[in-house]
C-alpha cells in the first residue's frame, strides 16, 4: 500500500492474495497486519490453512480437497470469490503434471496467464485408462445478493485438446455460476472413456469462462 495512506484489511477468504499498486513489478508493494490501531504488528503465517483471521478477528473457513497435486486459484468478481482445484491427472498410471511456472515470470493478458493451466502433453489411445479430479466452489457466497448482479456469471470447464491439431475434443465440468447458482462442484476421480479416441498425444486445460485475469497457485 502507499505511505501516504493509513493499513487497510486484505481479503481474507482467498487462498492468496495479490496486490498490485503500481504498474511495474519492482514497485509493486503490500503490508499486512493484524489490527487497526496502534501498535501495527505484523503475524507471520503458519502452515495450518484450515481458517484465515479477517480484520474483525473472526474466523473464515477455507475448503480444502484431498488432492496429491494439483493447479488451483481464485477468481474475484465484484467482490466474490470463485475458486478452483483441477489436478490427480492420472493416465494408464502415469501421473500427469502441469507446465511448469517460473517464479518470475510476468503476464500481460488473460490469455497467457490462463495457460499455466495447462498439462504437459501425454499419450491416448482407445485403450487408455484416463482418470482426473476437478473442484469448483464459491468462498464467500453469502455475499452473492448483495454484489452480484442478476446477469454477472463465472464459469469454468475442463477440455481435452489435441496438441498436434489445438482441437478440443471434450469438454467436461462445465459449470456456471450466477447469483442463484452458488453450489460447491466436485468431480473427484472422474474416468474418462477413451474408446474411438485418435492415438496421438494430447494435453488437458481449465478454461474460465469468460476468460479473464485469475489468482493461480
Amino acid at each position: 500500500m502507499s505511505t501516504n495512506y493509513g493499513p487497510y484489511c486484505l481479503l481474507p477468504a482467498g487462498y492468496n492474495t495479490n496486490i498490485s499498486n503500481s504498474t511495474l513489478l519492482s514497485n509493486m508493494k503490500a503490508v499486512s497486519f493484524d489490527q487497526e490501531t496502534l501498535p501495527y504488528v505484523i503475524t507471520p503465517s503458519s502452515n495450518v490453512f484450515t481458517s484465515v483471521p479477517d480484520c474483525g478477528g473472526s474466523q473464515k473457513v477455507v475448503t480444502t480437497y484431498p488432492f496429491t497435486f494439483s493447479r488451483a486459484g481464485v477468481i474475484l468478481k465484484n467482490g466474490i470469490e470463485f475458486a478452483y482445484h483441477k489436478g490427480d491427472i492420472v493416465v494408464d498410471d502415469s501421473a500427469v503434471q502441469f507446465i511448469a511456472i517460473p517464479d518470475t515470470i510476468q503476464y500481460s493478458s488473460t490469455i497467457g496467464l490462463n495457460q499455466v493451466l495447462r498439462t504437459a502433453d501425454f499419450p491416448l489411445n482407445s485403450n487408455s485408462d484416463l482418470v482426473f479430479s476437478n473442484c469448483y466452489y464459491v468462498l464467500n457466497k453469502e455475499l452473492a445478493d448483495s454484489l452480484l448482479s442478476e446477469d454477472e456469471t463465472v464459469g469454468f470447464k475442463v477440455e481435452l485438446v489435441s496438441s498436434v491439431t489445438g482441437n478440443v475434443e471434450g469438454t467436461f465440468d462445465n459449470i456456471i455460476y450466477d447469483k442463484d447458482n452458488l453450489d460447491d462442484y466436485e468431480n473427484i476421480s472422474y474416468q474418462l472413456d477413451c474408446s474411438g479416441i485418435t492415438e496421438g498425444n494430447y494435453y488437458s486445460w481449465l478454461q474460465p469462462l469468460p476468460a479473464m485475469l485469475n489468482t493461480v497457485l
